[in-house]
């Protein structure tokens, strides 16, 4: 998982991004909505950061946000863990 450090410099990233391509609205959406499931889902950062858990359980359970995120906000997310 990325520092706490550098996680603000990616996210005025991703906010340039969405400013370039007025998406602002559509990655705020997302994160909501991802934040939604990890509350939802306890362990579930916790599993996608730890160094025990395998790459591809972590790929497969990415991979269940595809349909619902932007690509870039889905990208954003991988960058993240």
């Amino acid at each position: 998982m990325i520092s706490k450090a550098n996680l603000k410099h990616y996210a005025y990233a991703l906010l340039d991004i969405g400013k370039e391509e007025n998406k602002v609205d559509v990655f705020k959406k997302d994160l909501e909505t991802f934040a939604s499931i990890e509350k939802a889902t306890p362990g579930l950062l916790k599993f996608l950061s730890s160094p025990m858990i395998p790459e591809k359980s972590k790929e497969e359970t990415m991979s269940s946000f595809k349909g619902l995120l932007d690509i870039e906000t889905y990208g954003f997310l991988q960058l993240l863990r």
